[in-house]
């Protein structure tokens, strides 16, 4: 269980997590979806409590669910879009720090997730 300590595993299953819940909304009542959700979150939230966290960067990951909002209002905006994924990006590597201050997400992982 401690490869689960490492911040690319919490991140990587995190995401898996909220991806699953999303099909889960669109699927209901299979129940499989929803216990892989609830299972990939779990394991996620285990890794997360174990690692310190950058406060602006998760205020960063939640204010970039509105350009994505406006994104999908407004048709033919894709600098919200734009926006919506730099602010992913940005908030889920800096989302975990070292304990020397650097960020512990690999940009190659961030970047591959959100896109």
């Amino acid at each position: 269980m401690n490869f689960l300590l490492d911040p690319n595993v919490a991140y990587v299953m995190l995401v898996v997590g909220f991806v699953l819940a999303v099909l889960a909304l669109f699927a209901p009542g299979t129940g499989l979806i929803e216990v892989g959700a609830l299972f990939a979150i779990a394991l996620a939230a285990y890794g997360m409590y174990n690692q310190p966290i950058n406060w602006w960067a998760l205020a960063v990951l939640i204010l970039g669910v509105f350009p994505f909002l406006l994104a999908l209002r407004k048709s033919r905006q894709v600098i919200f879009l734009g926006l919506s994924i730099l602010a992913l990006i940005i908030g889920s590597v800096f989302l975990f720090r070292t304990p020397e201050g650097k960020p512990a997400i690999n940009p190659f992982v961030a970047i591959l997730t959100s896109g």
